[in-house]
């Protein structure tokens, strides 16, 4: 509804309680990535074409009459179907979600001018993403920590951890904070990885490596930013 596409990760699970079944969870969200190149083993459908929120900035070149605005709106409506296969497991996906359907509101200006003078009407997109943005301040982000610090295991952690780098911004000191949290190499180098879009100041983001026990662990998230 804010215009922003977002991709979103599911992951297939063996259920603990029923070994024999197979569970389709909501694993992880990022904004989708322009121009965005998928492996060869991933195939990539789209739907629609999402429209960027827009601000208007209104310049005055001298004193002006009427500045006339039409707005024009239009309603799409979808869903989502989709096949997915994995180690010979078939999952067939169905999605008609509320999120699908929406209006977007398109705003037209007409310029007139009077006693001389001109209104020039500027349309330009909001910034989109964390960089350059201001990151959490102190006490959100203490409180953040420490809800993360409660929760009992790793993966409730990330979970909390993700939860929070969807929702706000942070810089390279914060996300490395909540790195030494996780306990497991591979928990930790999961949340670099998605934090990244979370960064202020992703060409600091060399920082996140000390976290890390093994090279290997830094050498992939390097990896891992160089394809973005």
């Amino acid at each position: 509804m804010d215009g922003a596409f977002m991709d979103v990760t599911y992951k297939i699970r063996r259920d603990k309680n029923k070994p024999s079944k197979m569970k389709l969870n909501f694993f992880s969200m990022i904004p989708v990535v322009d121009g965005f190149v998928p492996p060869s083993n991933v195939y990539v459908r789209r739907w629609g074409q999402p429209a960027p929120p827009q601000q208007v900035i209104v310049q005055q070149t001298a004193p002006v009459g009427v500045v006339q605005q039409t707005t024009t709106t239009t309603t799409t409506t979808g869903g989502v179907n989709a096949g997915v296969s994995v180690g010979g497991v078939g999952v067939n996906i169905s999605i008609n979600d509320p999120i699908m359907t929406g209006s977007t509101t398109i705003t037209e200006t007409t310029t007139v001018t009077t006693g001389g003078g001109t209104a020039v009407v500027v349309q330009e997109p909001l910034q989109e993403g964390c960089y350059g943005a201001i990151p959490m301040n102190n006490g959100n982000f203490n409180s953040a920590l420490q809800t993360i610090r409660n929760q009992g295991f790793d993966e409730s952690r990330l979970k909390t951890a993700k939860q929070i780098a969807q929702n706000n911004c942070l810089n390279t000191n914060q996300i490395v904070e909540i790195c030494k949290i996780f306990g497991f190499e591979e928990t930790k180098l999961d949340f670099a990885k998605f934090a990244y879009d979370a960064c202020v100041e992703p060409q600091n983001y060399f920082k996140v490596n000390n976290v890390f026990d093994f090279t290997s662990s830094a050498d992939e998230l390097n990896d891992f930013i160089s394809r973005r």
